[in-house]
């Protein structure tokens, strides 16, 4: 497998590593509160953490995942297995629909497949996808 950016890999792998942290520490925290509070109890006595935190953490792991679908689709494109690469683009784009270089991939890869299209109805389909395209980054782009 080719990476465009080899340090989406590294991300990748600490993945792991942080899902392991949180899990281990949600445990310590687990048996600390056993120790003070009797279990039948903890819902009087222990306040949840905001679902907010729950959020960031999650958007954080999509960002990640998005960052390396990316990375493995910019070589492919380079390849020409230009179908191959609008499929990870659009995967990246389902895990964080607001993924810039992901929009960016995809509009250059329906860009290119426009023009080596011959057939009308093919043609329509990709102009579609790249004024949609080009409509959501031109967002992006508004949003401060």
């Amino acid at each position: 497998m080719i990476f465009e950016s080899p340090q989406w890999l590294f991300a990748l792998l600490a993945l792991p590593l942080v899902l392991g942290a949180e899990a281990w520490l949600t445990g310590r925290d687990r048996d600390r509160l056993a120790r003070l509070v009797a279990r039948p109890l903890w819902g009087r006595v222990v306040r949840r953490p905001d679902e907010r935190w729950r959020w960031v953490r999650l958007t954080l792991v999509l960002l990640g995942v998005a960052g390396v679908v990316v990375a493995l689709a910019r070589p492919l494109l380079d390849r020409g297995e230009k179908v191959k690469a609008l499929r990870l683009a659009e995967a990246a784009l389902a895990a964080q629909p607001a993924n810039r270089d992901a929009l960016q991939l995809r509009l250059e890869i329906l860009t290119q497949l426009r023009q080596a299209s011959g057939n009308l109805n093919e043609s329509g389909w990709l102009n579609f996808g790249i004024k949609q395209t080009q409509r959501q980054l031109d967002q992006l782009a508004a949003t401060p």
